[in-house]
């Protein structure tokens, strides 16, 4: 449905007539010049629409993306919290074993000291160890996630300056096509009133032609 607008088609086919144009003739410019003007604001309207879709699909795409950033620091957190509780009850059986290893050998504590010594310093190797590679996996899983974010939020700021690169174009090519219908309308115009000008002289010219004759 054409959008409605102020246009008083009646005036202007009067003012049309009192400058001389047949009613038919004028009564029709008017028209067309309200149909005119109506595809106009009907284009107009369509391009504020066009843009607004492209925003709201902009918003929606960035809350998506947001969602899946968080979503994304949740399961890490998830992650190192479950290796967290992972490693703290591996060392805790480790503690019971040593404690049940002391208990199993304090009988005999003597005979076996030079023995149970070699196994604790290997056990305190082994802890040693284990942390330092838990420590190791903890950082690179830290490296991982931080390049992934990272990565993510290059991504993102290119799609972003695209869209924005888009909507300016398109916001461009509506300015001139309407720069270049205001120009066409303006030719149609000065063509009219040059119309309008020779029409005008022409019946002066009859009028006196007129006059002239019935003076004699």
């Amino acid at each position: 449905m054409r959008a409605r607008i102020a246009f008083d088609t009646l005036a202007y086919a009067n003012r049309l007539k009192a400058a001389g144009v047949e009613p038919k003739i004028a009564e029709a410019q008017a028209e067309a010049n309200a149909d005119m003007l109506a595809g106009l604001l009907d284009d107009n309207l369509s391009t504020k629409k066009d843009i607004e879709n492209s925003r709201i699909s902009t918003k929606k795409d960035i809350d998506e993306l947001k969602l899946s950033i968080h979503e994304l620091q949740l399961s890490t957190k998830k992650d190192i919290n479950e290796l967290r509780i992972s490693t703290k009850k591996d060392i805790d059986e480790l503690k019971l074993s040593i404690h049940e290893l002391q208990l199993s050998t304090k009988k005999d504590i003597d005979a076996s000291r030079i023995s149970t010594k070699k196994d604790i310093d290997e056990l305190k190797l082994s802890i040693h160890e284990l942390q330092l590679s838990t420590k190791k996996d903890i950082n690179d899983l830290r490296i991982s996630t931080k390049k992934d974010i990272d990565d993510l939020r290059i991504s993102t700021k290119k799609d972003i300056d695209e869209l924005k690169l888009s909507i300016h174009e398109v916001k461009l090519s509506t300015t001139k096509d309407i720069n270049d219908l205001k120009l066409e309308i303006r030719a149609v115009e000065t063509r009219l009133t040059l119309r309008l000008g020779g029409i005008m002289v022409s019946g002066m010219t009859i009028m006196i032609g007129v006059l002239a004759f019935l003076h004699y």
